[in-house]
């Protein structure tokens, strides 16, 4: 979690990545409609709320909540091409394992 909790780092056990950026110019609130779910470095499962946030008083304040889903480390296999349902996979990952060059 990066102050001002509008950033969300995620590591998984097999090492990839993943950043979640929520809204454009949202690091102006100061943190201010973001609460984190989570401490720094806390081991999370799925399913587990990470951060809630102010949808209509964010969106009344003139932000847009266009959020990037990043994957900064490793392969991913495109699954979601649009719209995604909560639970429904946004795509896969795959890390490189240097050691013994496999998948």
């Amino acid at each position: 979690m990066f102050p001002p909790n509008h950033v969300i780092g995620l590591k998984s056990a097999g090492g990839a990545e993943v950043l979640i950026h929520i809204g454009i110019d949202t690091v102006r609130t100061k943190g201010e409609g973001f609460t984190s779910k989570i401490a720094v470095n806390e081991k999370v499962k799925k399913g587990q709320a990470i951060i809630e946030f102010d949808l209509e008083g964010l969106k009344r304040k003139g932000y847009d909540l266009t959020t990037a889903i990043l994957l900064t480390s490793g392969e991913a296999k495109k699954l979601a091409l649009d719209t995604v349902r909560q639970g429904e996979p946004l795509f896969e990952a795959r890390m490189e394992d240097a050691e013994r060059g496999m998948r």
